[in-house]
């Protein structure tokens, strides 16, 4: 399985993964019949692409300074 996308939503409290079209049917079908997320519904819909990785942080994070003065 290829994952393109995977979403959550507070406002209607639903799951959607988004995959290739040749890997909706199939998906859908386990997530149906598995319930993977519970009582949470799953959607799955055809990708529009490719995946996008997560960002990924280049370097060392921000020091909190506020924090920082609490530490030392």
């Amino acid at each position: 399985m290829q994952l393109h996308w995977l979403g959550t939503s507070g406002r209607t409290g639903t799951i959607t993964v988004r995959v290739p079209a040749d890997q909706v049917a199939a998906l859908q079908a386990a997530a149906d019949d598995q319930a993977p997320a519970g009582k949470v519904s799953v959607i799955v819909e055809e990708s529009e692409g490719m995946a996008t990785p997560l960002s990924t942080n280049q370097g060392q994070a921000p020091q909190n300074r506020r924090w920082s003065r609490l530490r030392a």
